[in-house]
């Protein structure tokens, strides 16, 4: 079982909704600057999760420089094969409010020594710690009931992906899997899914009353 679409909405919804209340608020109640960056950080990870599926060591090692906003490509350095080669793939970003959410973070995003994209208030690279809090938080207000992880955000993407038609082949180069029998899984899954509810729909026996299969029992 995955996040749907609805959930996935909502979830993004909710950390829109905490950067701009925080937006609007600050300057008018003095508050710290942090506050403002942290917020559109919190914004920029949540709609890039969502929107790309990547995993979390790549989002944990994404640089200020691997991001593209005009060419609306960003550099993700995947995972290693058994030689610990790591591999890179160049995904495509077109969705505005991504493209918004990272334009605004970059802009306030304070400079330090280091070059990672998302930071810690103590202007250092955000750990896994730092990851899941925010995004604890956005499931929180979009009243997610279980605990949310980058990993079900990816699995819920693909399978999203799955659901809508994509080519296959071009969702392996997206979701930088070794193997296309490891993205097809999720396309088998969504068939079984599919075949499941085309039977509980058209299942002529459905109708039958209670007497008429308990006599088919017997």
């Amino acid at each position: 079982t995955t996040l749907d679409e609805e959930q996935l909405t909502a979830i993004l919804t909710a950390a829109y909704l905490g950067y701009r209340r925080l937006e609007e608020s600050a300057p008018r109640r003095g508050l710290p600057q942090c506050l403002r960056w942290l917020a559109a950080r919190d914004w920029a990870i949540v709609s890039l999760l969502i929107t790309s599926g990547i995993r979390t060591k790549e989002i944990m090692s994404l640089h200020t420089d691997a991001v593209d906003l005009p060419s609306r490509l960003i550099r993700i350095s995947g995972k290693g094969d058994q030689a610990h080669t790591v591999r890179q793939r160049i995904i495509p970003v077109s969705e505005p409010f991504t493209l918004g959410a990272l334009e605004s973070y970059l802009q306030i995003r304070p400079r330090c020594l280091y070059p990672h994209l998302f930071l810690s208030p103590r202007l250092q690279p955000l750990g896994y710690s730092g990851f899941q809090n925010v995004l604890r938080t956005a499931a929180t207000h979009a009243a997610i009931p279980h605990g949310l992880t980058i990993t079900e955000i990816r699995r819920a993407f693909i399978s999203l992906c799955a659901h809508k038609g994509i080519d296959p082949l071009l969702l392996r180069q997206l979701m930088g899997h070794s193997s296309l029998a490891t993205t097809m899984k999720y396309y088998l899954s969504i068939q079984q899914q599919q075949l499941k509810q085309l039977w509980e729909n058209t299942n002529p026996l459905r109708d039958f009353s209670p007497q008429e299969c308990k006599t088919w029992i017997l």
